[in-house]
């Protein structure tokens, strides 16, 4: 239960990567992909069960979202504050600061950050 929001997050996460990657492949086959005869066929199979048993993926994303803010109603994550940080920061003066992206991974993280800001803005 403590970790149901991260849980479904992964499952979504997953299992449309593994349609991806099967996707992908039966690319790569052409037209052979679809036959039993490739192993792309029971591979396109599994990652699509996989998408809809233990949850829909649909019924999943709901869910983490719902959870989420139902922590945040008990006080159980603080989702207020930040999101009022974002609030205060969208209304305030812009920085037009170039930032130093000399850092491995440094522009990841700063698009990380503005996802997390995004969110806040939603939530």
């Amino acid at each position: 239960e403590e970790f149901a929001i991260e849980c479904s997050i992964l499952k979504v996460a997953v299992s449309e990567d593994m349609q991806n990657c099967s996707d992908e492949g039966i690319q790569i086959y052409g037209g052979m992909g679809f036959s039993a005869d490739a192993p792309m066929e029971a591979a396109w199979r599994d990652a699509r069960i996989s998408r809809i048993y233990e949850g829909t993926n649909e019924i999943n994303r709901m869910l983490a979202v719902g959870m989420l803010v139902k922590k945040a109603m008990k006080g159980h994550v603080n989702l207020l504050e930040p999101a009022m940080a974002v609030g205060n920061e969208l209304t305030s003066i812009p920085s037009f600061d170039t930032p130093d992206f000399s850092e491995p991974l440094s522009e990841e993280m700063d698009m990380i950050k503005k996802l997390k800001k995004v969110f806040l803005m939603v939530a």
